[in-house]
């Protein structure tokens, strides 16, 4: 499971916890889906304090981490954005929240920075497709991952 899609999703204030909590309950049941919940949640709360450790006041101290903390919990509290647009920008609002939300709003940044593609997955399996034709389709596992393997390099 990539921690990281469902963090984009807690940071986006249209969703935020909630909508992990339905989607993995919905795949997983209620038991396996609530732990699959509290282990994104613990994911989340670990990227923020390592942002919070990062983040110094102007003075150079440390932030609180017991401060930062409540400020995840206030933001995951407070109802979910209502616009469901395909309009709706989530960089604009955390510009607009950010005095609000400084910790959070800089992970947002970088969260929502990391692209999210299924173009190496496709390839990937498009490869086996150019070597394994009509005339090679009794190779061995073995044999097909290093002609694949041999096909990458020779790239």
């Amino acid at each position: 499971m990539n921690k990281l899609i469902f963090i984009a999703v807690i940071v986006d204030p249209r969703h935020k916890l909630d909508f992990v909590r339905f989607a993995l309950i919905d795949m997983y049941r209620e038991e396996k889906g609530n732990e699959l919940v509290e282990k994104v949640f613990n994911a989340t709360l670990e990227m923020f304090n390592e942002f919070t450790s990062k983040l110094t006041t102007n003075t150079l101290q440390q932030v609180n981490l017991g401060e930062s903390s409540s400020k995840l919990d206030r933001y995951l509290s407070e109802d979910a954005e209502e616009d469901i647009s395909e309009d709706f920008d989530i960089s604009g609002w955390w510009k607009l929240n950010s005095p609000r939300f400084p910790i959070l709003s800089q992970m947002a940044q970088s969260v929502l920075a990391v692209p999210i593609s299924t173009v190496s997955s496709e390839s990937t399996f498009n490869t086996g497709g150019h070597v394994l034709d009509t005339f090679r389709s009794s190779l061995t596992p073995k044999i097909v991952q290093a002609l694949i393997c041999d096909q990458d390099w020779l790239r």
